[in-house]
């Protein structure tokens, strides 16, 4: 009678199942890198830590115009030790799979707390970045204490740091020149402020009017540009001019966990409910009047939310 090794056989059906587990893995990850902003985080829902790798792969590639592993490294190091916010451009790209390297971010914008930027621009110097002066943010003098952008010695890549005189970052940040200027990336997480707008691929002006380089970025990059939103066929939805919106229960607002870097790796200390937009009680409007013909708000001017109207915020 043959015998049998048993402890042979298991340990190739385990090796099989491995190798097979390897693969479907491999196969979801290149499924990942294909999809779209709203599928990747539908797609969290089954496999988190898979749409984190692929998020932390899409922040690799766009860091990487600007700056080497460590510096990148460095760079999230004191976006969290700071608390400061990654907004527009960079934050934007990391939602779009495989952009074009011609079209990737050149530009970098930091918003900071108050008394913060000394930790930006020690970092920055360290990275190779230069100090060339004042970026100039025409009308934001009651919300910002100072504004200053930093240039590689080429002069190819940049990054404007803004230092908010307010404790709450996201008092700069809703009243950047465009909505799609306010999709935003912490130390471990990232925002949409506008995320129906983000899915249509549609930008629209605040009430600081954005400039006409800013927009043909833009454009540049098939993001259309609304100077409002007077000719739609179709109602204002978050977008609309009149309606006060808040942070307080991310109501509209799209949150992604993405976990942190820590010397490279995801920073296990992020991956935690805490939000931050969870604790800043802001509240923020593209407009004052609608004038929408298929907006409900249409014709009048909306000092309050229809409910729960909030009066606790400056």
């Amino acid at each position: 009678m043959p015998t049998v090794n048993y402890s042979r056989s298991t340990s190739q059906s385990s090796s099989t199942q491995m190798h097979e587990i390897f693969r479907l893995r491999d196969c979801m990850l290149l499924i990942g890198l294909l999809l779209d902003w709203s599928s990747l985080v539908n797609f969290s829902v089954l496999d988190l830590d898979l749409v984190q790798s692929v998020f932390r792969d899409r922040l690799r590639r766009i860091f990487g115009v600007f700056f080497s592993p460590w510096q990148r490294d460095k760079i999230f190091e004191t976006l969290r030790k700071t608390d400061a916010l990654i907004s527009g451009p960079i934050a934007w790209a990391a939602t779009v799979p495989e952009l074009e390297y011609e079209l990737l971010p050149r530009e970098m914008q930091v918003v900071t707390p108050p008394e913060t930027f000394n930790s930006w621009a020690e970092t920055l110097i360290q990275a190779g970045y230069c100090i060339v002066g004042d970026a100039g943010f025409i009308g934001y003098e009651s919300r910002i204490n100072q504004v200053y952008r930093f240039k590689t010695v080429d002069e190819t890549m940049s990054v404007t740091v803004i230092e908010s005189r307010k404790a709450s970052t996201l008092d700069v940040i809703v009243n950047l020149p465009l909505t799609s200027d306010m999709i935003i990336v912490d130390g471990s997480r990232m925002y949409s402020l506008y995320p129906e707008l983000l899915r249509q691929g549609i930008t629209v002006s605040s009430q600081h009017k954005p400039s006409s380089e800013h927009i043909e970025w833009w454009k540049k990059r098939r993001i259309a540009y609304h100077e409002s939103t007077v000719g739609w066929n179709h109602s204002c939805g978050t977008a609309c001019p009149a309606v006060w919106r808040y942070t307080e229960e991310l109501d509209g607002i799209e949150e992604f966990n993405w976990g942190g870097w820590h010397n490279g790796k995801v920073d296990g200390r992020s991956v935690a409910t805490y939000s931050v937009l969870r604790t800043q009680r802001i509240k923020w409007r593209l407009g004052v009047h609608c004038s929408n013909a298929y907006c409900p708000f249409r014709g009048g001017y909306y000092y309050d939310r229809i409910s729960d109207t909030r009066l606790d915020c400056d």
